[in-house]
């Protein structure tokens, strides 16, 4: 028994979500187990997910990553490992991104157990936008100094030819 706690407590300490779906062949799912963090991570309850599997595709997954997530379960359920990247909604309307990934194992009777690791990578791909913004801010940034040298050399050599035809024309006089 006080395995069982401390598995459950050490369980509860993991900041990723940890989740253990079945497949069965004839296509229905079955939630065995969901850590005790999932209200944390989306501010729904284990029972609203636990009744109903398609609960995490039609509510919490973000509306525009729908077929990334379809995608990553049609992975599960033919029997491939499979991680990915997508987005899903807080309950409270934040989006959040998301790694999830999964390991598969293939048992006798044609079913499918996917153990399933969730990880919350919103600061790691804000850091990632905020590096490709500053990217395209320093490329904009340096485009525009070649633009103004070149214009600016356009007019000294502008400035130059003026003169030289002005110079010369008044030494001909």
């Amino acid at each position: 028994r006080w395995q069982s706690s401390l598995v459950e407590t050490a369980l509860a300490s993991i900041t990723h979500h940890l989740y253990v779906v079945d497949f069965y062949p004839d296509g229905r799912a079955n939630l065995v187990y969901l850590s005790p963090n999932f209200n944390a991570l989306t501010g729904y309850s284990h029972e609203q997910l636990r009744s109903y599997w398609d609960f995490w595709y039609e509510h919490i997954v973000y509306p525009e990553d729908y077929e990334i997530a379809m995608e990553h379960d049609a992975h599960q359920r033919t029997g491939k490992d499979t991680s990915c990247d997508y987005r899903i909604q807080h309950a409270d309307g934040r989006v959040l991104w998301v790694r999830d990934s999964t390991r598969v194992v293939e048992e006798s009777d044609g079913l499918r157990r996917v153990y399933g690791v969730i990880e919350d990578i919103t600061e790691r791909m804000a850091v990632e936008e905020a590096r490709r913004e500053d990217h395209v801010e320093h490329r904009v940034a340096h485009r525009h100094r070649e633009r103004v040298a070149a214009e600016g050399r356009a007019v000294r050599a502008g400035r130059q030819s003026r003169t030289g035809r002005l110079g010369g024309e008044d030494r001909a006089e």
